[in-house]
């Protein structure tokens, strides 16, 4: 492994796992490595379900055509959400934000609902707004390349229609494993060309 990546800097065995550092090419990776679990079954599964979750959206909001309608714009003191009938020595939650939530009921579509997520929402519309507008009419080179980015990403036609075909690359790269001794090259090769990190236990 060593001659493949040209340098190690240390190796440590730690609660039984042997921890190797990478100088180079890789400076900043660490692999972890359990001798009698490595297979190229387990190393398949694990790169696969990282390149499915990099794919996958993590805002509430991310819908094909965007936010439907503006959220109202937070109040950054809100004296009216003051229920001033709770005394705030017994219950001071209830008195500092009782009106607040007896006029903010959770929506449907969520789990929970605060002054958070309602800061959030504005905040994700507002990007919207922006990244949607440097897509439509850029006005200077830097809108045009966030804006065709943006608009590359929101094209859910392609996508579908592209289907699995882009992950090929690197699914061929894992399927290429043939013996644990070339981890640490699939690995490399991975993370240089696909940005995915690798670690396993």
């Amino acid at each position: 492994m060593a001659s493949r990546l040209r340098s190690i800097t240390e190796s440590y065995v730690f609660d039984g796992r042997r921890i190797v550092l990478l100088s180079e090419p890789l400076p900043s990776i660490g692999i972890f490595l359990r001798s009698d679990m490595i297979s190229k079954s387990l190393a398949s599964l694990l790169i696969l379900s990282t390149a499915v979750c990099l794919g996958q959206a993590f805002t509430e909001t991310d819908v094909p055509g965007g936010p439907t309608s503006e959220p109202k714009q937070p109040i950054i003191f809100d004296l009216s959400a003051i229920d001033k009938t709770a005394d705030p020595c017994i219950d001071f939650y209830q008195y500092a934000c009782g009106n607040w939530l007896k006029k903010n009921p959770v929506p449907s579509d969520q789990v929970r609902w605060g002054r958070f997520n309602e800061l959030a929402e504005r905040n994700n519309y507002l990007l919207y707004t922006e990244l949607k507008a440097a897509a439509d009419d850029p006005k200077n080179p830097l809108q045009r390349k966030y804006g065709d980015y943006f608009a590359a990403c929101m094209n859910v036609d392609l996508a579908d229609r592209l289907g699995t075909k882009p992950l090929q690359p690197a699914l061929a790269t894992i399927a290429s494993l043939k013996d644990k001794k070339q981890l640490a090259t699939i690995v490399a090769e991975l993370q240089k060309n696909y940005s995915v990190g690798v670690f396993m236990d």
